[in-house]
């Protein structure tokens, strides 16, 4: 699962990464707006996490399950959010699709290493 956060007063404001969850774990902050969480166990099987949401933001939780068709997008996404502290909208544009990716060895020469 993932938190994004965007301002409430700019409608078109785009959302920014603030937290997420994935297996089971608990809440963790993420960059770019690193929301602070505060987790303790509640019983036995349950941890509960809390996070303020600022005033001035408008929040959302979004979670993917594995059956799920992502488009490439969101597959890019969930990739770079996993890897990384998370993906600017470009990176999730320009991430390769197993087309571009089968095709880069043939467009340049050199190590393979030299891609990435």
């Amino acid at each position: 699962m993932t938190l994004a956060c965007r301002e409430r007063s700019l409608e078109e404001s785009e959302y920014l990464h603030a937290g997420r969850s994935y297996d089971g774990r608990n809440w963790e902050a993420v960059y770019p707006l690193n929301l602070p969480f505060a987790c303790q166990p509640d019983d036995d099987f349950t941890t509960l996490c809390n996070f303020q949401v600022p005033p001035t933001k408008s929040c959302r939780i979004t979670t993917i399950s594995p059956s799920d068709t992502l488009s490439t997008e969101e597959a890019a996404a969930r990739f770079l959010l996993k890897a990384s502290f998370g993906p600017t909208s470009h990176e999730i544009t320009s991430f390769p699709t197993s087309e571009k990716v089968r095709s880069l060895p043939s467009e340049r020469s050199g190590p393979t290493s030299e891609l990435f």
